[in-house]
């Protein structure tokens, strides 16, 4: 059996995700947004790293020109023999500088793009999220009522009282304003005392104070604006507005704290009682030597003892004409607007948050934003030229010094890593005939039979036969050249009819020996021999006493030479070496040259690290996206800091006037047609089904009589505070203008709901 049951109405449009108030949803918006912002500029902030990296580059670039000149002022003292060791030596550490300065460019290049990356990924988000939160305050406020009525205000500290709410604009302030002093008729006595000023008095439906508690804390939690309306007896309407209205609490005397800038058409007659406390003809807390409560019957911010008066005796037109001539003071008084001997009909004084704090804020917020983002992309551009210019520049002419250097194919000293005390000769080819750069290190090469290639693992990894001639340098050896940075092969082949043909990769790179020097990567092909490597690629080495290849049988044995192998291959080129009239059979293979049954006469395979060919292919690339995400971030922001921002606030400002209770409102369902009813609303939402419910049955204690005739469920009965049925007719009139949801919440007398 149930004890009470209250069902529930609402439009479907969407509903809120937390039981919180709208004034809630409205701050923790502005707070996140605001969020956004701050970390959007500390993402800004980090591209003034670059600045560091830029001069560690150029510190490095005076190192590499000193290093330089030291060398070849030495290198005129050597002795011919050593000529070419000497430049071998200023080669390498042209060599490893270059690369040093490669790689900081390229973690220079890395670091830009990632910030850059983030700087429009974050603006991205913001204006994705700045869109949601417009698409659900549009929905917000679709489903709020915007009539005048009554409701339960709930403050931070769980206070809940009644307050009477004014919609209408015809002042041009907005609506939405809590009434907290009304008068009108003179229905209600204002000559009080302390206490029931204190807690309020009257009718807030009609003439009534709301109460200095209640009024500080409401205006406590957040800037307020005032807002006074005035009427004398000929029916003339003036305003009072004051943008920052704030008083203290009981401890203080209630003293006006602030009233801020005036505005309005009644003239400033309140700005003289900031500073005041609040006096009453039980606490005279005036500076005047006379109770100014007691003499003009009322309570109020005295002075000596006002401008203002709207808490005085309530005098009808007759007496107020008479007011006039009797040149006494008493009354409902607004010195600028009737003067001090003029009682006004009607006064209605009004608070709300101030609507335009976040707007403000914001802007401020933008200019800092885009004051910084200017700043730093200037930044970002100067160092960007820096780049595209000196530092190139620097490149250049470090390579030319170097192209100045005896450029000799021969045997050369070599120190991969300049942290480890170790050296070994290599070959060095400087031909350039087939158009790839010249300086490459030659690892491998064969053109006469004259070195076996059929060796054991142990030789592999060490190298054999003669750098002058037919030699293999050795994987170990490799490896140490390979891994400090990115590097290039070229394999030059030759058949016996002296075709000669190449085989480019732009990214060479093997692993250790604990990898079984694993061929990891070989890039992008190009050249005249086809592609017959890439089979090969992610294999480990063989040889004849290590089968590490993916085949049913031992390749290495079996095409006797040692490779890449997989199954077992489309080029190999350590096999048997045939001569010319032997040639038709596995030997020295490359399938896309010459097929699976051509040996070759001749093939040299080289390295190198060519940085001026990577610096201008990475430049470009970082050039172009610093140009797209430019423009992408400078649209962004415009968008943001024009119609975004301006609509975001716009409704935002629309929400902060939102009523934030349960309470009842007045309720026109056809705009159409000028009929209005008031319904009862319900804000809660501990169901999880969304708030601002329209009840049109409630009943928890049986103090209405439900047993009732047609007309009576047709019109309604009840009190719309309490138990009711709010009518047939309103509940289709509500219903039939669109599709609504209905919520039915029942409770037991044990309490379950």
């Amino acid at each position: 059996m149930a004890i009470w049951c209250v069902v529930f109405l609402t439009v479907i449009i969407g509903v809120m995700a937390n039981n919180v108030t709208l004034e809630d949803v409205t701050t923790t918006a502005e707070s996140r947004m605001l969020e956004q912002i701050e970390r959007l500029s500390q993402t800004l902030s980090d591209i003034k790293g670059i600045n560091d990296r830029v001069d560690e580059m150029k510190r490095d670039l005076n190192n590499i020109s000193l290093i330089l000149s030291e060398m070849n002022k030495s290198s005129k003292d050597k002795p011919m023999e050593h000529t070419n060791l000497g430049c071998e030596y200023i080669s390498s550490c042209m060599g490893e500088s270059l690369a040093q300065m490669q790689n900081e460019t390229n973690a220079m290049f890395d670091t830009t793009n990632r910030v850059l990356g983030t700087i429009s990924d974050s603006l991205q988000n913001f204006s994705t999220s700045n869109a949601q939160r417009m698409s659900n305050h549009e929905q917000m406020i679709e489903r709020v009522p915007q009539e005048t009525g009554y409701l339960q205000l709930d403050t931070c500290n769980n206070i809940n009282f009644e307050v009477s709410r004014d919609w209408s604009d015809n002042h041009g302030y907005g609506g939405n304003w809590i009434v907290f002093q009304r008068r009108f008729n003179g229905s209600v006595i204002f000559y009080r005392n302390w206490a029931e000023y204190k807690q309020g008095f009257g009718n807030v439906h009609g003439e009534h104070w709301l109460g200095l508690d209640k009024l500080h804390t409401i205006v406590k939690t957040r800037q307020h604006e005032l807002l006074i309306e005035l009427k004398d007896f000929r029916g003339v309407i003036a305003y009072a507005h004051y943008d920052d209205f704030k008083i203290g609490d009981e401890s203080e005397k209630y003293v006006i704290k602030s009233v801020g800038r005036y505005t309005g058409t009644a003239g400033d007659s309140f700005s003289a009682h900031k500073d005041e406390v609040f006096s009453t003809y039980d606490q005279d807390n005036d500076r005047y030597s006379e109770s100014c409560a007691t003499r003009f019957l009322g309570a109020w911010w005295f002075n000596k003892c006002f401008n203002s008066h709207l808490n005085g005796m309530y005098l009808t037109a007759r007496r107020t004409i008479n007011l006039e001539s009797d040149n006494n003071e008493q009354g409902i008084i607004w010195q600028r607007f009737r003067g001090m001997q003029y009682s006004l009909k009607r006064t209605k004084m009004m608070v709300r948050p101030r609507i335009n704090d976040l707007s403000r804020t914001m802007d401020k917020k933008i200019q800092v934003l885009n004051d910084r983002v200017d700043e730093l992309l200037a930044q970002l551009s100067k160092q960007l030229q820096s780049i595209t210019t000196s530092t190139t520049q620097r490149i250049i002419n470090l390579e030319q010094k170097l192209a100045q250097l005896p450029q000799d194919t021969g045997v050369y000293l070599m120190q991969p890593d300049t942290s480890k005390n170790v050296t070994f000769e290599v070959s060095r080819d400087w031909s350039n005939n087939h158009g790839f750069g010249d300086n490459w290190i030659v690892f491998q090469r064969r053109f006469n039979g004259s070195v076996n290639f059929f060796r054991n693992w142990t030789e592999y990894k060490q190298g054999f036969g003669d750098l002058h001639g037919e030699h293999w340098l050795g994987l170990d050896n490799l490896h140490a050249i390979l891994k400090p940075r990115q590097h290039e092969l070229l394999i030059v082949l030759e058949d016996f009819d002296g075709v000669i043909a190449y085989a480019h990769y732009d990214d060479f790179k093997i692993g250790d020996e604990s990898e079984k020097y694993v061929l990891k990567s070989v890039g992008s092909y190009s050249g005249t021999a086809g592609d017959s490597l890439f089979y090969q690629k992610f294999q480990k080495f063989s040889t004849y006493d290590q089968d590490n290849d993916m085949a049913p049988f031992h390749c290495a044995n079996g095409f006797v030479g040692a490779w890449w192998f997989f199954e077992c291959y489309y080029s190999h080129l350590n096999g048997r070496y045939w001569n010319a009239e032997n040639n038709r059979q596995p030997g020295i293979i490359w399938r896309t040259f010459r097929g699976l049954t051509y040996s070759l006469k001749s093939s040299k395979m080289m390295r190198i690290s060519n940085l001026s060919r990577t610096m201008d292919k990475k430049i470009r690339v970082l050039n172009d996206r610093v140009v797209e995400l430019l423009g992408s971030i400078s649209e962004q922001l415009q968008k943001f800091s024009t119609s975004s921002a301006q609509r975001l606030t716009n409704l935002e400002q629309k929400i902060a006037l939102l009523p934030q209770g349960t309470g009842v409102y007045l309720l026109q369902p056809d705009t159409t047609k000028n009929v209005t009813f008031e319904v009862s609303r319900d804000w809660s939402n501990n169901h999880g089904f969304g708030d601002n419910w329209i009840v049109f049955q409630r009943r928890f204690n049986g103090s209405v009589n439900f047993y009732r005739n047609w007309t009576e469920y047709k019109q309604g009965f009840g009190d719309l505070h309490g138990e009711h049925w709010l009518g047939l007719d309103k509940l289709h009139a509500i219903v039939k203008t669109r599709q609504h949801e209905l919520l039915i919440e029942l409770k037991d007398f044990r309490g379950v709901i």
